[in-house]
């Protein structure tokens, strides 16, 4: 993906801060802010990728050549993730043992406030997760749900199907 200058990625770089407001109010300090997509998942366990769907395939181009085996990727909201992942593999001709996991919506309803500033406004309760291969999906869900949300466990094909987007956001069209 083409890199843009963006005067707030590099406050935040700079600042190496975030805060939380609203319904969570934390400050922490970020490990790492950077726009290298090597640098960011070198040496990670888990890869959360939150973009727009638009997004999706361009990253998952880039970052699939990237991936070691062993790495779990888990996209929200998926958006067919788990799917276009394994496709995007297949044409690239790799076999690296991952998983996918995807979700059906976001985790939290929010907005950035400033370049480092998220206004919480709601923390979902239960978010559905479905992840390929299935049988780590207890794996990937224990991972994830011991930081910060309660996830259900589901097959891939039913998070996709179940994803309200294509209905809430058909307005915005």
């Amino acid at each position: 993906m083409k890199k843009i200058p963006n005067d707030d990625f590099r406050k935040l770089q700079a600042s190496g801060t975030i805060k939380l407001t609203g319904t969570m109010n934390y400050e922490s300090k970020l490990n790492l802010v950077t726009d290298d997509m090597a640098e960011a998942i070198e040496g990670r366990d888990m890869i959360l990728v939150v973009v727009p769907a638009f997004a999706h395939e361009p990253l998952f181009k880039e970052l699939v050549p990237l991936l070691k085996d062993g790495q779990d990727v888990v996209v929200f909201p998926g958006n067919y993730s788990t799917f276009i992942i394994h496709k995007i593999m297949r044409e690239m001709g790799l076999n690296t043992k991952i998983t996918v996991s995807e979700t059906v919506s976001l985790p939290y309803a929010c907005r950035a406030t400033s370049f480092n500033e998220v206004e919480i406004y709601k923390k979902k309760k239960v978010m559905k997760l479905g992840t390929c291969p299935v049988a780590s999906n207890a794996d990937v869900v224990a991972g994830l749900a011991k930081h910060w949300i309660c996830l259900s466990r589901q097959k891939c094909i039913r998070i996709a199907l179940d994803n309200p987007n294509l209905v809430v956001h058909l307005a915005y069209l």
